[in-house]
């Protein structure tokens, strides 16, 4: 099993790097810069905890890759929310969005300061808020966009396909996260399934990404 994690999280890596580089050649795909952004830094995460994971067993390296995965999780969800921003247009719906990413912002400090070295550690409830205050607002943009009286072609416009991406990964993680520990605590083993049953969402993300960055670009619009 660890050596099955080990090879998708390098293939996650190849994916991730052939987005980017598809992204670069699309450069007409304005609407998904920050979802561009999103999928650089996770180049850049994915990169430094594969090589962290090469080097010899260390408390203090592995203390470094939490505290980045922690800090990611801010950026995601602001890069995501930007994103899901730009293509809402009710304000309402808008001013929840930066409500969110306050809440969350707020939460995340709150947690770390109060829970002693909690920014070096694994907090998945931390993760599993973090999915609801995303998985929200892609239904926000879901519900305008099926009330639009616009016609769009939905199997070929990057906006919903990425949402889509968005929701069909969340939706998975979400539940992952709030019953991390129940499920380590029934069996150890659990956790490299639910790693796993992670990554592999992760990678249907990312072809998504990809399929979106393909999308042609009169199809940006809503």
């Amino acid at each position: 099993m660890d050596t099955l994690i080990s090879i998708l999280g390098w293939f996650t890596l190849g994916l991730l790097i052939t987005a980017f580089i598809i992204s670069i050649l699309r450069k007409g795909n304005k609407r998904l810069v920050a979802i561009q952004i999103y999928v650089l830094l996770s180049i850049l995460l994915y990169l430094t905890i594969d090589i962290l994971s090469l080097i010899p067993a260390n408390e203090n390296y592995r203390n470094f890759g939490q505290v980045l995965n922690n800090l990611n999780s801010l950026l995601e969800i602001s890069l995501i929310h930007i994103f899901l921003y730009s293509r809402i247009k009710s304000k309402s719906f808008r001013s929840i969005i930066l409500i969110f990413s306050l809440v969350y912002i707020c939460i995340s400090f709150l947690v770390w300061h109060f829970i002693d070295k909690s920014i070096y550690s694994f907090v998945p409830d931390l993760f599993g808020i973090e999915g609801i205050l995303i998985l929200i607002p892609c239904l926000f943009y879901v519900f305008e966009l099926l009330k639009s009286d616009l016609e769009i072609d939905l199997i070929s416009n990057p906006s919903f396909i990425v949402t889509c991406g968005l929701l069909f990964y969340f939706s998975i993680t979400i539940p992952i996260w709030f019953s991390w520990y129940n499920l380590y605590f029934i069996a150890k083993e659990f956790s490299k399934i639910l790693i796993l049953a992670i990554t592999i969402s992760f990678i249907i993300l990312i072809i998504s990404f990809m399929k979106a960055f393909l999308c042609p670009i009169h199809n940006q619009q809503p």
